[in-house]
């Protein structure tokens, strides 16, 4: 074997031994992201969270939150106590974490939110800024998502008090989600959880029907909100 032959044998072997390496090296990564896609858990609530995550960002949603985890008392016998953070439940450790999660799972999913809406009380402004702290939101404070018995103090009768929470579920655009953070409403005739039992740390999303009426799409709490972000996070769901 002459040393020309020599060198260009060597240079074949090294041509042919690089392109195995590189087969191999595809097929294992292709094995990794089949082990990791394994890995990767299918939540129970998946089809709901799919459906979900495409009609938030479709736009057109409201989403109501009440304050996570709160502690303390409200002083009612002193004036203006919802609007005082000293004399009023604020949110405790463990709700500044459930809070943290939502935040967390907000950002993950990208959503478009152009208007938040809050009642005075301090639980819920601060609720409102554990979540959403961007400047440049237009934020509204208006007393109608004040406590029940804030609400009736005032001689509000409950549809009175139920037909102002609804008037605020009317200004979401075609395109964005709305926020709204207030507390449980009085039950109506068709009771849904905006106006009837939504506990600490729970939510709800609605789309407006054509006539404005909200129809409840989902109840979540905030370990939901921290699954479902989680999820699309995982498998790059591309909404509808």
């Amino acid at each position: 074997m002459t040393v020309r032959s020599a060198i260009q044998y060597r240079v074949t072997f090294f041509i042919i031994l690089s392109v195995l390496l590189s087969i191999l090296l595809s097929v294992a990564q292709t094995h990794a992201k089949q082990i990791e896609v394994r890995k990767t858990p299918v939540p129970n609530l998946a089809l709901l969270y799919e459906a979900l995550i495409g009609e938030l960002h479709r736009g057109g949603t409201v989403v109501y939150f009440v304050p996570f985890e709160t502690q303390g008392r409200d002083q009612t016998d002193q004036p203006s106590w919802w609007k005082e953070c000293a004399i009023s439940r604020m949110i405790s450790a463990h709700g500044l974490e459930q809070a943290a999660a939502v935040r967390r799972a907000i950002l993950q999913l990208n959503l478009e939110i152009q208007f938040v809406e809050s009642s005075e009380a301090c639980t819920a402004l601060s609720t409102q800024t554990y979540l959403v702290s961007n400047r440049w939101l237009r934020s509204f404070i208006t007393p109608d998502l004040n406590p029940v018995s804030v609400l009736r103090q005032a001689a509000l009768k409950d549809d009175v008090i139920k037909m102002q929470a609804l008037a605020h579920f009317q200004t979401v655009m075609v395109d964005s989600v709305k926020l709204l953070f207030g507390f449980p409403m009085p039950l109506s005739t068709a009771p849904h959880p905006v106006l009837s039992d939504l506990a600490e740390g729970e939510s709800a999303v609605f789309r407006l029907s054509a006539v404005g009426e909200p129809i409840l799409l989902a109840r979540l709490n905030w370990r939901q909100w921290q699954e479902m972000g989680d999820y699309f996070v995982a498998t790059k769901i591309t909404p509808q």
